[in-house]
């Protein structure tokens, strides 16, 4: 289980009032934080990971099948990533069922502004890419919060070693 931590303003648009305060995430790449970005080019919802701030980035259209574009385009982005099929699958299950929530980091939002403003920036300049190579491109930016790291590492990295153990050599001489 994981939740969709939205902005007002997106829960207004998926009429959700008053959400519950949800359990905590079952998945590794811990709950989704979701905001609705409005361009002259088309409008999208960027959703972003808490634990490695990976940003996935799908048209705001249909928003009554939220969960599963985005849970198709999650695939799609960590797939292009290299992720294996096996690990994609296992947190796709872990992350569902998905509950609606309030954001709750302002530390995941000011990441996520960050890649509001840039997409904003950049869609003018390279209007081609669509929204897996968006949310690539943007995967490459270095982020302060996890500590200048770009979330395309992070994220299959917590993948593949959810509890960062370090592996030890064995001490053969």
């Amino acid at each position: 289980m994981a939740t969709l931590r939205c902005t007002a303003k997106l829960l207004k648009r998926l009429k959700v009032t008053d959400p519950p305060e949800p359990p905590p995430a079952q998945n590794r790449l811990g709950d989704w934080f979701a905001n609705v970005v409005f361009t002259r080019d088309g409008h999208f919802v960027i959703l972003v990971s808490e634990h490695s701030l990976l940003p996935v980035l799908i048209p705001a259209r249909d928003l009554q099948n939220l969960v599963p574009r985005f849970m198709r385009a999650l695939a799609e982005v960590l797939s292009a990533l290299g992720v294996p099929q096996t690990l994609i699958d296992h947190e796709l299950d872990r992350t569902q069922p998905v509950a609606f929530g309030r954001t709750n980091s302002r530390v995941v939002l000011g990441s996520m502004n960050d890649f509001i403003f840039s997409f904003k920036y950049m869609l003018p300049q390279l209007p081609h890419l669509n929204c897996l190579e968006w949310s690539l491109r943007l995967a490459h930016t270095p982020c302060g919060p996890i500590h200048m790291e770009q979330p395309e590492v992070l994220a299959p990295r917590l993948l593949r070693n959810p509890h960062g153990f370090e592996l030890i050599d064995g001490g053969a001489s």
